[in-house]
């Protein structure tokens, strides 16, 4: 299953993972040690104050990880890191990292699921067939990063209620 877009997030100053938090998201602090992470349900977030910094930023948004930076580098850098991002089709964007959101219509459906519907008696609710229903299943697990409808429904639920996804 491919990941679900890589999400980047330009934050205007350092933040304090101690008090950061965003629903919907597993936040870990972005490290250079070991291999980057590859989770479309994880923020990585950090300060970006050096190359290497930069590097594992770029590694982890590569593999499908979202990211929430702050960049303290030179003018020089900075634009080289904002190009590599370019490079990878990333656009960051400005403000409070957001998870990446189902339609209208997958939310309806993640909703009947979610109040035990079959993906069946979901179908026949929402007047569309079992295959299109499946195809849309399958669209939300790839947004959501998840491998089963079981595990779409506890993420959407858990975003419903204002809580981090587990």
């Amino acid at each position: 299953m491919l990941p679900a877009a890589p999400l980047v997030w330009l934050l205007p100053e350092p933040p304090d993972l101690t008090g950061f938090a965003a629903p919907g998201w597993a936040v870990c602090p972005l490290s250079i040690d070991g291999p980057p992470a590859a989770d479309p349900r994880m923020l990585l977030v950090g300060t970006v104050t050096d190359l290497a910094t930069a590097s594992a930023a770029l590694a982890a948004a590569a593999l499908g990880t979202a990211i929430a930076v702050h960049v303290e580098l030179s003018a020089v850098d900075r634009h080289r890191f904002l190009e590599d991002l370019a490079r990878l089709g990333l656009e960051p964007s400005e403000g409070t990292p957001t998870p990446p959101a189902p339609t209208a219509a997958q939310a309806a459906l993640l909703d009947l699921l979610a109040a035990g519907s079959t993906v069946t008696a979901a179908a026949q609710a929402l007047h569309q067939s079992r295959r299109t229903t499946n195809r849309m299943l399958q669209e939300v697990r790839a947004l959501l990063g998840v491998d089963s409808n079981a595990e779409a429904t506890q993420v959407w639920a858990g975003r419903r209620s204002g809580q981090a996804a587990p």
